[in-house]
Parts: C-alpha cells; structure tokens; sequence
C-alpha cells in the first residue's frame, strides 16, 4: 500500500525524513516494494544516488 502512494510520487521532488532524524531533498527515480531509488545534485554539482529501504522513512513530503 505504501509503495503505491510512493509510486504516484515518482519523478517528483521530496523532502525525505529518515529514521534518523536527518531531512533531505530528493526527486524520486524508481520504487518497489521495500526500496527507493532517490537522486539529488549535490553542492559540488555531482549526483547523488541513493537506495533506501522504505522502512527507514519516517515522513515524505511533496515538494511543489
């Protein structure tokens, strides 16, 4: 079900908190049932990607 509303989201940009407590900006590039693939440009303008488990992800919110 939650990988559902995160499919809706796919392409956009996201603010991302994590378990740990640390937010970040993210477009998200891809989703199962368990993963995320997320990318950013970094402040070096190199990008950034990351797979993260679903679990780890305490809050999402759509960036307009």
């Amino acid at each position: 079900m939650m990988s559902k509303m995160i499919q809706d989201l796919m392409g956009s940009k996201c603010q991302l908190m994590f378990e740990s407590g640390v937010t970040e900006e993210y477009e998200i590039v891809d989703v199962d049932e368990e993963w995320l693939k997320l990318s950013r440009v970094d402040k070096k303008q190199q990008t950034e990607i990351r797979i993260v488990r679903i679990d780890s992800i305490r809050e999402l919110k759509p960036i307009q």
